[in-house]
Formats: structure tokens, sequence, C-alpha cells
């Protein structure tokens, strides 16, 4: 089984991000951040895609052109999404994979990458490029941050109380059970060098709520 059929499986089943705060307030909040970082990247306005858009519960709250169009993987929920605003152009496919020959000047997806491996994040990467009309922004919020990783783990770095305990012992203990189940239900971490090699302008942002998490912003150039 491939990692995007694995996802595919586990995605299917679900009826929410499975985000740790899954209410209203949280997601304002996180739109709150990717807003701020589409001002700052001087983002006016044009068709949108949004990759990994799940059952829409980000969608109220974001500052974007409605003439949008959402990917997400599962069905499940792509309904709730339909339900809750039946005017969206949403499509059921594989985000890593998916092109289009319209051009859109925003692309973006929020804590998706993530469950892309090198291979798949890549693919995305170079076709959302493709897609991006000229000086288009592709952003990529909340990707998880590998040097951070045993902050996470240790929960040193989570919003939540960190647990009692000795910090180095837990990340031990962290990368032991890492070893036995090497299949991380939480997907890849990366680092912000990963991506500056597509040739475009690349900013990098830290999250304002979760501090194993970062944001980037390619801009394609003018040619």
């Amino acid at each position: 089984m491939t990692e995007a059929d694995r996802w595919k499986q586990f995605w299917g089943k679900q009826t929410t991000p499975l985000h740790r705060f899954n209410t209203p307030f949280w997601y304002e909040k996180y739109a709150e951040e990717i807003n701020l970082i589409l001002k700052v990247s001087e983002y006016s306005g044009g068709a949108v895609l949004e990759t990994g858009c799940g059952n829409g519960a980000l969608f109220p709250y974001l500052d974007i052109n409605k003439e949008y169009t959402g990917v997400d993987i599962s069905e499940s929920l792509l309904s709730i999404f339909r339900s809750k605003h039946p005017y969206a152009n949403l499509i059921c496919g594989d985000s890593s994979t998916y092109r289009s020959n319209e051009r859109f000047s925003l692309i973006f997806s929020n804590g998706v990458i993530q469950y892309f491996n090198r291979q798949m994040m890549n693919r995305y990467m170079l076709t959302s490029m493709d897609m991006l009309e000229e000086n288009g922004i592709l952003l990529i919020a909340n990707i998880l941050w590998k040097n951070a990783k045993n902050g996470y783990y240790s929960g040193e770095l989570t919003t939540r109380t960190p647990k009692s305990g000795n910090p180095s012992l837990k990340i031990i203990k962290s990368f032991i059970w890492r070893i036995i189940k090497p299949n991380d239900s939480m997907g890849h971490f990366y680092n912000p060098r990963d991506f500056f090699q597509y040739g475009v302008n690349t900013t990098v942002y830290g999250s304002l709520f979760h501090p194993y998490r970062f944001s980037v912003v390619l801009r394609k150039k003018t040619q």
C-alpha cells in the first residue's frame, strides 16, 4: 500500500480534521494567522485553490477571494463541507497529485503537507508552482518543524501544560517509541531549508500558536 493509499483509507473514515483544538474559536485563530500571512504577502484577490480542505471548518474565517476550489482526499469530509457551503467548488482527489489547467492567484494548505513524504511533497510543490499565475502565492501553513520534533514529543513545545518529569527522559522514551512504531501518526516533519530549492522567493513564518510548526510562502517570479 502506498503512503497516499494509506492516508486515503485513514481520512475516508473521518468527519473532522482531527486537530487538537477542534472548535470554532480555534479555527478562527488559525485563520487569523493565515490571513495575517496573506496580508503581509500582499495577496490581493484572484482564484484560490485549497489543497486538503477537509470539512471546510477553516473556510468561513479566511479573507480569500470567493472564486474558490477545494480539493481533499476524503469524500466523508467533503460531504460535510458541501452541506455547509453548497456553492463551493469541491473536488475529491489526492492533493499531492492534483493538477488543473486553471491558473490560481493563491494555492494554500493548512496542516496538510505533513501527510506527504518527500516524493509526494516535491511533486506537490512543482505541480502547485506550475498552476500559479505569475506573481501568484503558494502558502503552506502549519508545517511540522523537524528541529522541534523532540520538543513536541516531550511536551515542552506544546500548548498543553507539559507533563511533570525529566524532559530528557521523555525525549528518550519518545525516541524509542518512534523506533518501535515508525509510522508516526503526526506524519512527516520538515525544516525550512526543504522549501528553498524551487528557485522562487521564499519566506518563512513561525507559528503564533504552535512553536513546533512553521509556514512558508513561495511567490512565483514574473518571467
